[in-house]
């Protein structure tokens, strides 16, 4: 039995090395590589059964379906959201130019945008507490503003 102020010295682990990993009757070939333009080449594997006979089996390299209209869609930016300028936020009460460029961030655009959301939401983009939000009339003021007042 070992005291509490014995050591044991142990060995590190064997080194791993590629006859240790796979052994030599089995070699492995690396799988081919196929470019975009070309489709992927079947790659064949061999296995061994119990009865230590080899089975090969060929498999078929499969392309995704791509829907090239839905990407388009996708990557279109939104119908007239460039031509529309930016509301100028800070004539709002409360608000300064912080708060303008968070709600710019937010996606809110237009005095409209932000008259439709809800307290929550304008508190959560402004980091404000509903409370405050609801106080300060801020959905109030983005409507004014949104009919022209």
């Amino acid at each position: 039995m070992l005291g509490l102020g014995s050591r044991v010295q142990s060995q590190p682990p064997a080194p791993m090395t590629p006859e240790a990993v796979a052994p030599a009757s089995a070699p492995v070939d690396p799988a081919p590589v196929s470019t975009p333009d070309e489709p992927a080449p079947a790659s064949t594997a061999q296995a061994a059964t119990p009865s230590g006979s080899e089975t090969t089996h060929t498999v078929e390299a499969v392309e995704p379906e791509v829907d090239a209209e839905r990407m388009a869609e996708a990557a279109a930016p939104v119908a007239g959201s460039d031509t529309i300028p930016a509301a100028d936020f800070t004539q709002i009460t409360g608000i300064g130019p912080k708060l303008s460029q968070r709600l710019l961030d937010a996606g809110v655009r237009t005095y409209a945008d932000l008259g439709a959301h809800s307290a929550a939401d304008v508190a959560r983009i402004l980091g404000w507490t509903e409370d405050r939000v609801v106080r300060v009339q801020i959905i109030e003021q983005a409507q004014s503003l949104a009919a022209g007042g």
